[in-house]
């Protein structure tokens, strides 16, 4: 989603590319053709921040993205970081 922060503004045409995703959820298509309705309407209104339901579409409640998205970065990085560090004494 792509945000000109100078203006505070969003680009709208990206809640209409979310709706296509396989992973996204009825409660946030709902809450995005809302979202789209309010930006397009007059006068337009999309708030300060982009809606969560763009953010992280397969979920529900954003407590619900950290724990999946951690564990996601620990399989990447335990290889990296987990490797056993030669005795150099």
């Amino acid at each position: 989603m792509v945000r000109d922060m100078k203006n505070s503004t969003f680009d709208v045409q990206d809640i209409d590319k979310i709706p296509q995703r396989s992973d996204l959820i009825p409660a946030n298509r709902t809450a995005l053709l809302a979202a789209r309705a309010l930006a397009t309407g007059e006068p337009p209104y999309f708030g300060l921040y982009p809606p969560c339901n763009a953010i992280h579409p397969w979920v529900e409640s954003c407590l619900r993205v950290p724990i999946p998205r951690l564990m996601t970065v620990f399989k990447w990085a335990f290889p990296i970081y987990g490797a056993r560090i030669p005795n150099w004494s």
